[in-house]
């Protein structure tokens, strides 16, 4: 189990199911994967060889949605690494070792898990024996495991110059050149062009790095080659901070750029420069839009990956002013889908203001330009808490202030040997969708490092139990860990058509024996979700279906049943190939759920 304390979690997986009071969490069970972009096959199959009994409705098999949305209950989950001084984390805590605040109040953890780096391999479960006389040809069962971690390299060519991003691609290239036959990497960027999805292609990858460059989106051309030469900390201050001696160096720059020096335009000038602050800060914003927006869609594509999953930012930095909350849910998305975010400032050793073109190139008094390097200097600050926060938020690390690039990369792609994952109610909480604060402290005092989140926004609304359901069953599909809690026997079968196109059935024999009943009137009521999922060798997603088989069952009936058990089969219309298959099942009475990995290959 994912969830560690079974005394803990499984009585929650109860509760989840029965009630609408909910203490199951922003993320919990702590299965980490969220489904996200989903295609389906076409799907048929009965659960009985001879056609299901009377009183006993089974649905049609449903296509997974194109979408599901988590939504948020009361339970944070706050991902931890604990770090030595030489930076390699520190093994065999237990949840007694931690303490954890909300607004400078300690809280309870709840749930509590150390979770190593390694990724599970994929289980092969060998066909059942008792299938149904129409099985059909029995699939070939091989060895076949997935990638087992995923890199995504994502570059902000939006705000990169390209001194910076030239830099940073180089080591980039070299850092790819390690990877080993089973990770799998891809070059993304913020504005969506010159990237690569998930491949094992080296030169397909090293050939992207090479034709990186900036793409603006919506701001300005580079600070220093328009009139007025203005940079975003100039802007913020004429605009928000109502500074007369910034607007005053900009309107004089204005004045020299635009009109000549002519004083008789100063006020033009002025006007002049007011605007383009303004239309400065509107172009970026819509700049951390698009970047925003981009995360979001990386997230959801990593997510549906399985093994370990990071992304390495590479950005200068940026600030999100106004988008505080649309950035917390960003981080929530992270640690829900246990993706980690680690954060490179491409600007290496970056000496503040000294390097700003808009600033440096322009003749000023000694006073304005000290005026300018001021702003810059807690400008560059500024726009490093982005990276600071992503990558603590989602436990990964923060590389700035270093010039060994290649060092940055190979440490950031690197993940921990071991992190903790802790989750807590917090008390009195109201649905406002408000910041809290976050602090992870060590019980005992320890020279050791923390990484963790600093905070949360308070969700806005509580999940239905149906939601939980659909939520833990939706996690466990896009997992690799096994679970066992539902009696289930996996099967996979194949059968060609004349035409010549295989399909895949995948069939469970669900011991009803071992359900827990609800007596309803005169009948016995439960009700089973089967969902099965397919993926290639590479990790992607191909397709998915599911199954609802609600039963209401007299005692006769259910004594027969007893006996034989009840066969679900979901049905793919498959191109050859191998594909590893995910099989969940999940009963609604207990919130039992079981979890299976096969194996298939579709020949030619």
């Amino acid at each position: 189990m994912l969830c560690g304390d079974n005394r803990l979690i499984m009585p929650a997986r109860k509760h989840i199911a029965r009630t609408a009071v909910l203490l199951a969490a922003l993320y919990c069970p702590f299965l980490p994967r969220v489904l996200a972009q989903r295609g389906g096959g076409r799907g048929g199959g009965s659960p009985f060889p001879s056609g299901p009994p009377a009183g006993f409705p089974v649905q049609d098999p449903e296509p997974l949605p194109a979408s599901t949305m988590k939504t948020e209950t009361l339970l944070v989950p706050v991902r931890v690494v604990i770090r030595d001084r030489d930076g390699h984390a520190i093994p065999n805590l237990r949840k007694q070792d931690f303490k954890l605040y909300q607004d400078g109040k300690q809280q309870d953890v709840l749930a509590f898990e150390a979770i190593a780096s390694a990724a599970a391999p994929v289980t092969i479960t060998p066909p059942s024996s008792s299938g149904s006389p129409d099985s059909g040809t029995a699939a070939p069962i091989i060895v076949a495991r997935p990638p087992q971690r995923y890199v995504a390299l994502f570059f902000d060519d939006i705000h990169l110059k390209l001194d910076d991003m030239v830099w940073a691609r180089l080591a980039a290239d070299k850092f790819l050149s390690s990877l080993g036959e089973s990770d799998r990497a891809a070059v993304l960027t913020a504005s969506g062009l010159g990237q690569a999805d998930f491949t094992s292609d080296r030169d397909k990858l090293h050939q992207v790095l090479k034709n990186l460059a900036p793409h603006r989106a919506f701001a300005q051309p580079t600070a220093g080659y328009h009139c007025p030469p203005m940079n975003y900390a100039e802007a913020d201050a004429i605009e928000n901070q109502a500074s007369d001696q910034v607007l005053g160096i900009v309107t004089q720059d204005t004045l020299n750029c635009a009109f000549s020096g002519d004083p008789v335009m100063l006020s033009a000038a002025k006007e002049v420069a007011e605007q383009s602050a303004r239309q400065m800060l509107v172009d970026a914003d819509a700049d951390v839009g698009v970047i925003f927006q981009r995360i979001e869609q990386i997230l959801r594509r990593v997510s549906v990956l399985p093994g370990q999953r990071q992304i390495v930012l590479v950005s200068p930095g940026f600030q999100y002013p106004g988008r505080e909350p649309e950035f917390g849910a960003i981080v929530d998305r992270a640690v829900k889908s246990n993706v980690v975010v680690n954060s490179l400032d491409a600007r290496g050793m970056y000496v503040s203001g000294m390097d700003d073109a808009s600033s440096s190139a322009r003749p000023h008094s000694g006073a304005a330009q000290g005026i300018l390097f001021g702003l810059q200097r807690s400008a560059s600050m500024m726009d490093s808490n982005v990276m600071a926060e992503l990558a603590d938020g989602t436990g990964g690390l923060f590389f700035h202030n270093d010039n060994n690039f290649d060092a940055g990369f190979r440490e950031l792609a690197g993940a921990p040997e071991v992190y903790y994952l802790l989750g807590f109610s917090p008390r009195d909480l109201k649905l406002n969708g408000k910041y809290h604060s976050l602090k992870v402290s060590l019980a005992t005092k320890s020279d050791f490092s923390i990484e963790a989140r600093h905070g949360f926004f308070a969700p806005s609304r509580l999940e239905s139990p149906q939601q939980a359901a659909k939520r833990e069953i939706d996690d466990a599909l896009f997992s690799q860990e096994e679970e066992h809690a539902l009696p289930i026997r996996p099967e996979t079968f194949m059968n060609q058509a004349a035409s010549g196109e295989w399909r895949l059935g995948v069939k469970t024999n669900v011991d009803v024996a071992r359900l827990k009943f609800q007596r309803v009137s005169a009948v016995n009521h439960e009700e089973l979700q089967v969902s099965a999922a397919l993926f290639d060798l590479e990790g992607n997603y191909v397709a998915g279906l599911q199954k609802t088989v609600q039963m209401d069952l007299k005692d006769s009936t259910l004594s027969d049943l007893k006996k034989t058990g009840v066969y679900v089969e979901l049905d793919f219309d498959v191109k050859p190939g191998t594909y590893l298959v995910r099989l969940v099942a999940r009963d609604s009475n207990d919130a039992h759920l079981s979890a299976a990995n096969l194996s298939v290959d579709i020949p030619k």
